[in-house]
C-alpha cells in the first residue's frame, strides 16, 4: 500500500477511535521495527558500525540515506529521502518516535534536524553521539 492508503487509514483511525488512536500505531511500528533490528545492529562493536549496520536496515526499508563524518561536523546519517514523508508532514509524532527508536538501537544521543539542501543535498541530519 502507498503512502496515500496509509495515510487514508490513519485519519480513519482516528476518526473512530481517537486522537490517539495514530499514535498507538506508529509507537507500534517503531517498536516492532526497533525489535526486528535490534539484533544486526547490535553486532556492530562500535557507534560507528551500529550506525551503518542501521543505515543499511534503513535503506532496505526504503529510506535513502548514508553515514557521513567531518571533523567539523562530526558523525551524522544524512537522509535524502524517507518514504513515510507524508507521514511526518500530518502526524509529526513519527519523527519523535523514530528518533527514540534509533537512539535505542545505538545506545546513544541522536539528534534529528531537517535542513535546506545544503552542499551534500541531504534534507535531514540525524547527528550521532560519538564522542566525549
Amino acid at each position: 500500500a502507498g503512502v496515500e492508503q496509509t495515510l487514508t487509514g490513519m485519519e480513519g483511525v482516528k476518526r473512530f477511535f481517537g486522537d490517539s488512536a495514530p499514535e498507538k500505531i506508529l509507537f507500534h511500528h517503531y517498536e516492532q521495527q526497533r525489535s526486528k533490528w535490534a539484533a544486526h545492529v547490535s553486532r556492530g562493536k562500535s557507534i560507528v558500525e551500529k550506525a551503518t549496520r542501521l543505515v543499511e536496515l534503513r535503506e532496505k526499508s526504503g529510506v535513502f540515506c548514508q553515514c557521513h563524518y567531518t571533523r567539523e561536523v562530526g558523525f551524522r546519517i544524512e537522509e535524502y529521502h524517507h518514504p513515510m514523508q507524508a507521514i511526518f508532514e500530518k502526524f509529526p509524532s513519527a519523527i519523535k518516535q523514530e528518533v527514540r527508536m534509533m537512539e535505542q538501537l545505538l545506545g546513544t544521543k541522536v539528534v534529528r534536524t531537517r535542513v535546506a539542501q545544503e552542499k551534500s543535498g541531504a534534507l535531514v541530519v540525524y547527528k550521532i553521539g560519538v564522542l566525549g
